[in-house]
């Protein structure tokens, strides 16, 4: 079991995606997390959307979010 920590505020959302799992926040940031490692890390910040972030979607290396500030993103996470 572990503790992915890294957010500032309440998570709110999940995708997995291949060895990236993605998670969105109401601090407005999506991460990236590499779950092969243990314990999984941090790969990198998603920055963008000026409200919490409330669902996330991913199709291929296309990773779609969808927040409060009224948008939905797109964003290529192809390695």
């Amino acid at each position: 079991l572990h503790t992915l920590t890294g957010h500032m505020d309440n998570v709110r959302a999940l995708a997995v995606a291949g060895n990236t799992l993605y998670s969105g926040s109401q601090d407005n940031i999506i991460r990236a997390w590499d779950i092969t490692l243990t314990p999984p890390v941090s790969l990198s910040r998603l920055t963008g959307h000026t409200g919490n972030v409330m669902a996330l979607t991913v199709a291929g290396d296309t990773l779609y979010s969808g927040s409060f500030d009224g948008t939905v993103r797109v964003w290529n996470v192809s390695c």
